[in-house]
């Protein structure tokens, strides 16, 4: 006999769930290189140091490390970084209008690429349930993946985001999960995050007890604690966003 759960909060994860980077990696690179180069050049500076070919880069490198590090690193942070790396000799001014210049670019030339049916499914998500978007960023803040949501007309399904760069924690080491749980009144249990990365997304689920729906796999082997009673979070796994529907429906059908 099936039991119903009563599933009342899904979380989503924004890369790799939501949204995916727009081109390869080296096409990104190509684009950011020749929109930097050509913003050097409308304020007249002279690029002798490579800054448009190399910024992006320096700045991710350090942003991840930071991370690593269990940091969260600010804007402050960043300049100064870059600054010191390439000697001295950028002004910070430039370094920040080169900064916000790579966020511009991720709400136009490089706007990331919206899930197959993505608009569709959190369509019928919010009509079973409050939404949130609980995600890692990167160089990638928070407020320009607001901008992306703002700009494709679904900012409007989501009740609260939260991004490690303003909670200052990465996603399966933060109590925002818990936040959510007291905002909306509901327990653990009746909350399900969707992802698509065990190491993360999975681990988040396990930590706070909640399901999980982990999405681009199809056959992933049976991992141990989808073998263990109690407490564990249930898993499900679809592969892509446009399944999440058919998997949210037989987790609250079982």
């Amino acid at each position: 006999m099936d039991i119903m759960m009563d599933l009342k909060v899904v979380t989503i994860d924004f890369w790799g769930t939501l949204y995916h980077h727009r081109g390869t990696p080296e096409y990104r690179k190509r684009v950011i290189t020749e929109l930097l180069t050509k913003f050097l050049r409308t304020i007249n500076y002279d690029d002798d140091l490579k800054v448009a070919q190399t910024f992006y880069e320096v700045t991710n490198k350090y942003v991840e490390s930071r991370w690593e590090s269990g940091v969260a690193p600010s804007r402050e942070d960043v300049i100064n970084h870059s600054y010191e790396g390439y000697g001295n000799r950028i002004p910070k001014e430039i370094l920040n209008r080169l900064l916000e210049e790579v966020y511009r670019m991720y709400t136009d030339e490089l706007h990331p690429t919206l899930t197959d049916k993505g608009e569709e499914t959190l369509k019928w998500l919010s009509s079973q349930a409050s939404l949130y978007i609980i995600s890692d960023t990167f160089t990638i803040i928070g407020n320009v993946l607001d901008k992306i949501l703002d700009n494709d007309g679904l900012i409007k399904y989501f009740k609260g985001r939260y991004y490690s760069d303003e909670t200052g924690t990465k996603k399966a080491e933060s109590d925002v999960m818990r936040r959510i749980a007291m905002i909306e009144g509901v327990a653990p249990n009746q909350i399900v995050h969707v992802g698509d990365l065990l190491e993360t997304d999975g681990a988040l689920a396990m930590k706070e007890g909640t399901h999980c729906i982990i999405i681009g796999k199809k056959d992933l082997p049976q991992q141990e604690i989808l073998l263990n009673p109690g407490d564990n979070p249930l898993f499900a796994f679809c592969e892509n966003f446009s399944n999440v529907k058919e998997a949210f429906n037989d987790m609250v059908n079982r």
